[in-house]
């Protein structure tokens, strides 16, 4: 077994956040072996969709279609298509055309891009749907990204040069995960934007986050042979609190820059506040920071909390999760994507046909 033992308080504190984090890493990786039988596998065709991305570390490969199945030796959990337009962006709703050309713009990872569902059951999608095609709707989310990226795409002109449209509602899904994602603990996106705080609420773009001492490129493998780490952020380093005011100067200073930009949009945070997606012990322990949802409400962003959209998730999380996988599944996004239509039109179009019929 691996263990580390350091004198001195400084190393010492680091090899007790570094052995913990094994154990809790082997006692997670022991269990789900004991519970789960099969060997989850995917294939895909293509097989990748992205390519590298001087601004962004990675995006979705522009004008390509891929077919990606994931499965057991007994089950299929998903067998879905992702379609990327000639903008770099998931397939959109159809929409009505309006001289104004009024749109939506949605940020996130792979919860907002619609891993492991089809392209028209994505959550941007279903927006769009809800919402009677009232808007043109913009999915800026894909798998592994986190606010670091959206506020990239808008400072270095990404977004503008992927839409034609005047934006009425930017929305961002966010979760506590995303904090040690903008703090480079994340090994997948090492080339991922470098965000650092220069003053009250705000950051200042610096390179790669392979050029932050503090991201995980500076270890030596353990980390990406695991292939956990950024669930066990510890074996690298806790995410402490100065990678909340990272992430925190990243939401205001994209509030910001939708406000200057953008004068007739609304920023909004879609929080992923639930347990199953909540702070886990060794992300919080040295933060002294307030819960994120009421320090968020606080700086008087406008937060939706996804637990409203699917209040019996922690209960029956089967019915709205991928199995053996934790993706949201279509019904879920379906129902966070009706949620958000009320919350944000007042009024949801396919409720309101279904009440008809």
């Amino acid at each position: 077994a691996l263990w580390v033992t350091v004198r001195g308080s400084a190393s010492a504190h680091r090899a007790l956040w570094f052995n913990g984090a094994v154990f809790i890493a082997i006692l997670g990786v022991g269990t789900l072996t004991f519970l789960r039988s099969d060997e989850i596998q995917q294939d895909a065709t293509p097989r990748t969709i992205s390519e590298p991305h001087p601004d962004l570390g990675y995006r979705p490969s522009p004008g390509q279609t891929q077919r990606m199945r994931k499965y057991t030796d007994t089950e299929t959990l998903y067998d879905v298509v992702y379609t990327v337009g000639e903008n770099g962006l998931r397939m959109p709703p159809p929409h009505i055309e309006d001289p104004e050309k009024p749109c939506v713009l949605f940020f996130g990872g792979s919860h907002v891009y619609g891993e492991g569902v089809m392209d028209d059951e994505a959550l941007p999608y279903r927006f769009g749907l809800e919402t009677g095609g009232r808007f043109q709707v913009h999915n800026f989310g894909f798998s592994g990204y986190g606010a670091h990226q959206m506020l990239a795409a808008m400072e270095r002109g990404l977004v503008e040069s992927a839409i034609d449209c005047n934006p009425h509602h930017v929305v961002y899904q966010g979760a506590y995960f995303h904090i040690p994602r903008a703090g480079g603990l994340s090994s997948w996106d090492q080339e991922g934007p470098w965000y650092e705080p220069v003053g009250p609420d705000t950051v200042e773009y610096l390179g790669q986050l392979k050029e932050f001492e503090g991201s995980v490129s500076s270890d030596s493998g353990l980390i990406q042979t695991l292939g956990i780490d950024e669930l066990i952020s510890g074996l690298h380093r806790p995410a402490n609190g100065h990678d909340y005011d990272r992430y925190i100067g990243i939401l205001e200073n994209a509030r910001r820059h939708v406000e200057e930009k953008y004068p007739d949009a609304e920023f909004h945070v879609l929080l992923m506040d639930d347990k199953r997606n909540g702070p886990l012990p060794f992300y919080v322990f040295a933060w002294n920071r307030p819960p994120l949802p009421d320090d968020l409400q606080q700086r008087g962003f406008h937060v939706l909390r996804r637990s409203d959209a699917l209040p019996d998730l922690l209960n029956s999380p089967e019915l709205y999760e991928i199995p053996m996988d934790r993706h949201p599944n279509a019904k879920a996004q379906a129902m966070i994507a009706r949620y958000l239509a009320r919350e944000l039109t007042g009024s949801s179009a396919l409720q309101a046909d279904s009440a008809e019929n």
